[in-house]
Parts: structure tokens; sequence; C-alpha cells
């Protein structure tokens, strides 16, 4: 298609032409750019920029792309909003979710969706969301699902193929983390019918590292050999560098360690090629991995040293933890030291990769918890109770209580806040002491707890009851002399599968609480 000569057009109705040939026709599409009127210099107009950028992005030039997308958006901000600052804005913030840069991506695409509602433009409303769905789905499955899926129907309702298949093969990553095999099984052999899927090697190792993990999963000898056979002819035939990582880490998967190496280390290579990139740490562990199982311990240890690096500039979670890494890494350069020994170093190795897997799942625990109360923190509640109101039911229903503390601020204001975060460890500690087995307690926010409960609001609210009970008799005064601490909750129950509703039915009855002389609980209308 790239020798056909585009007829002679206005300069923005050709690149919008060409914007909509950039997934279909990507070479035609390129062509049509270059020879937008108002390139000067050899650099082009903001919008040519754009499409350029976005071109060389599925090409695999990330660097190219991003400076290009870059200096595209810093002129079309000084313009009236349109649908390329838009495309600029999603596309800047896809970049960014490439290399790892969450934060920023998600602030992006929370830009692009607000202007493409104002200005009224479908297509870029629903990639926003579905991009914005796939910044969510680590922190926020079930509403990042309900994004994607939203994003899945405008799509198809435009005819955009090659997004449609995007957003299916998100889908299909959100089934089978969530287990549901069959309907991961179902879309993803919709993917694979894509009839655009050869013009878009990039996607189709995603499709096919997707279906090699089902398939082992639901233990498919053939269709794992077929999806391995696919990988490996894409990666011979293409150089882009995204599609050898996802090969790589789809391939590696239950290898030989020889046979391992063999496919990651070109990876590693690549994605280091890209700068910072959120797959490098992933690629790194499956190469220790490999090496540890040949015999290679130093380099091994080598691999796992660049892992905390990479670690340690992309969580800040985990620079609280710097001085455990550091008696890690101090341990590690001991066993380098000690090589000759070879049973004893194989031993101490091992014993230090658990304390590196120890390190990363306390590094997980701190994003579910609140430093100070130590309780579930606002994500992990939105996160499991959206899940557990997934299987809501009139004969499994889901009770929440929300606590507010009474005139918590004259606490803070009165004593300070030192005082006021003891009052708020005690209260956890009250929680906790009346939750059940498979209670949800969380900090909500400031001095406001939610308490989630399986099954109907009367047994949660004989807790609640119970808790103002521990909070009326508990010796405040030990904490300071005339301090007195009451809760005002609101209790609630739901048989849909809708838990922002249930909070706010919640909020609503601890409000009624509030309004009509606190210190009590509401539980009905």
């Amino acid at each position: 298609m790239s020798a056909l000569a585009p007829a002679p057009q206005q300069p923005l109705t050709l690149l919008e032409d060409a914007w909509s040939l950039r997934d279909t026709a990507p070479d035609l599409a390129r062509q049509m750019a270059q020879t937008d009127g108002r390139f000067v210099d050899g650099h082009p107009s903001p919008e040519a920029g754009v499409l350029l950028a976005y071109l060389n992005w599925r090409a695999g030039h990330l660097s190219r792309a991003v400076s290009q997308v870059g200096t595209a958006l810093l002129d079309l901000r000084a313009q009236a909003a349109g649908p390329w600052l838009m495309r600029a804005l999603n596309l800047l913030a896809a970049l960014h979710s490439r290399l790892g840069q969450r934060d920023q991506a998600a602030a992006l695409y929370e830009e692009q969706l607000g202007l493409s509602r104002v200005v009224g433009d479908p297509e870029c409303t629903a990639i926003a969301q579905h991009d914005l769905g796939v910044t969510l789905r680590a922190s926020d499955p079930v509403r990042a699902r309900a994004h994607v899926a939203g994003a899945l129907e405008t799509f198809q309702a435009l005819g955009n193929l090659y997004a449609a298949a995007v957003a299916q093969l998100h889908l299909v990553r959100f089934d089978r983390e969530a287990g549901d095999l069959s309907a991961a099984q179902t879309t993803l052999e919709q993917v694979l019918a894509c009839p655009l899927l050869g013009q878009h090697p990039a996607l189709a190792a995603a499709a096919y590292a997707e279906e090699l993990t089902v398939a082992r999963v639901l233990d498919h000898p053939e269709r794992v050999k077929r999806a391995r056979r696919h990988l490996r002819e894409l990666c011979a035939a293409h150089d882009h560098p995204e599609l050898h990582i996802t090969a790589a880490l789809a391939l590696s998967v239950g290898a030989q360690p020889a046979a391992a190496l063999a496919v990651l280390t070109p990876a590693v290579a690549a994605a280091r090629a890209l700068g910072a990139n959120g797959s490098l740490p992933t690629l790194l562990e499956r190469v220790a991995e490999a090496q540890a199982a040949l015999g290679q311990h130093q380099d091994a240890v080598a691999s796992l040293c660049e892992v905390l690096t990479l670690e340690r500039e992309l969580h800040h979670a985990e620079r609280r933890q710097g001085f455990r890494m550091l008696d890690v890494l101090h341990r590690f350069h001991h066993l380098e030291a000690a090589a000759q020994e070879q049973q004893r170093y194989t031993a101490e190795l091992q014993a230090h990769l658990r304390d590196l897997q120890t390190l990363n799942a306390r590094i997980r625990e701190l994003s579910r918890i609140d430093g100070l109360t130590r309780l579930h923190n606002r994500d992990y509640l939105f996160q499991e109770g959206g899940r557990l109101a997934e299987l809501c039911s009139a004969q499994a229903p889901l009770s929440a209580a929300m606590l507010d503390i009474d005139h918590f601020k004259w606490v803070n204001d009165t004593w300070g806040h030192q005082l006021g975060d003891a009052v708020l460890q005690r209260l956890a500690q009250m929680l906790r002491a009346v939750a059940e087995p498979g209670d949800i307690v969380a900090r909500y926010g400031g001095e406001e707890f939610v308490m989630l409960r399986p099954g109907r609001q009367d047994a949660l609210r004989a807790s609640c009851q119970a808790l103002q009970g521990a909070v009326r008799d508990h010796a405040w005064g030990e904490l300071r002399p005339g301090l007195r601490v009451t809760l005002s909750i609101g209790v609630a129950h739901t048989e849909a599968n809708d838990f922002d509703a249930l909070l706010g039915e919640a909020d609503r009855r601890l409000y009624r609480v509030k309004s009509s002389g606190r210190n009590a609980i509401c539980a009905a209308d």
C-alpha cells in the first residue's frame, strides 16, 4: 500500500486521513505525514509530529517517539483543545506507562479523558478510558476491567479493529488473572482471528504469549507448541524490541535453563536499549534463575543486584527499606569472596534469595497497609471490596460499616496530632478485636474507618455495638486527663454488584447519625 500516492488535500484533512490509516496501513500513513505542507526545514507540524511519533512507537523506536511527541505537545498546548492535543496526551501517557512511569501516565490519561469529553470525540474518549483502565489494573482491577470493557464497546461501534483487539487482549489478562479461563480462551480466540494481526507483530506476540500462558494452565500441549512456534517465527522475522521482550518472557517459562537464558539475554539487551523499562527487572530475575540453575552463581548474584538497583529506582516503598537492601547486598558480596567453597556458597546463596523474596513480599505489603494504624489502606479496601461485591447475590450479601471518631478535629486542635495518632492506633486495636475471620478492616481516610463483612448487616451491627461499648469503657484518660472518645457509625448491606453504592449508603447513614447528635449507630433508613 505504500506505493499508492495520496491525492492532494488540505494538510489537516490529509493528516486526519493518515491518522485513520496508522494501524491498518502504517507505511502509507507515514508517507502522507511526510507530505504535510507545513513541514519547515525538515521539522513536521505538531500534528504530523504526533502521527510520526505514534508510528515510531509502534515500530519499536521509543526514544525517538518520546522526543517527537514531547515537542509536538508543547506546540499543541498553546492552541485550542482539539483531537490532536488529546492524541498527543494519550501517546505520551502510553510511552510513560511502557517505561514504568505509572503516575505520570495516569495523570496524562485523566487529562486526556477530561478534554475528550469536553470536545466530544468518542474515539479519544474510548482510548483514554481504555488506557486508564490498563494503568489501574494492579491497584483496582474491578474498575480497571470496567474501563476497558466500556472502551471495547466504543471501538467495536467505530469499527476500529486494531484498538478492539488491544482491548480484548487486556480483557483476556483480566479474566485469566481472575481465574475465568473459559472467558479468557473465548476472547483470546477473537483476538487471534483479528485480520490486522499480521500487520502488527508486537500485538501478535502479545496475543501468542497469552495463548501460551492459557494453554499451559489448561494443559493443551498442541496449543502450547503452536504458540511457541509463532513466537519464535515472530522473533526471527522482526527486530521490534518490545516484541522480543514479550516473547522472551513467555518462552522462558518452563524452559530448560540454557534455553531460557538463550531467549532472555537478547531481550535484556533490547530492554536496556529502550532506557527505563518496566520489563527489565522481571527479565533480570528470570535470567538470575536460569544462571543459578546452571551453576553460574556469581552471574546470578550480579543480575539480582541489578534488579535491586532498578527496584529501588522504580518503587518508593522499597526506598524505605534501603538499609535492609544494603544488608542483603553485603551478604551477596561476601558470597562472591567465598566462591571457591562451592557447597557453602550455594547454600548461602539460596538463603539470600529467600531474603530477597521476603523483602519483595514486604514491599507488596507496604502497598496494602496504612502506616499509622497497620490496618488495610484505602486502595486495598476498594480492591477487595470490589471483588467481594462482584460475588454478591440475594443469598450472599455484603455488609459495610462506616465509622467516624466524633469531634476528632477538636482532639487534634486541643491536644496535638501526636495524641490524635495515639487515639487512632488504639481504635485500630479495638477494631481488630471485634472483627471476625474474613472481615476487611481498613482506614478510609483521616479519622474514618470501614469494616466489611460477607453476610447481612445484623451481625456487623452487633460487632459495631460491641465496639462502641469497648470505646465507651476504655481508659482514655491514660492518654490525657479529660479525654473522651465516641464513635458515629453507619451500617448497610447490598445484594447488588456495586461496591461504591454500598459505601455510599453506609456513608449516608453515618451522616444521619452525625446530624442527630453523634455517638450512635444507624443501620436503617
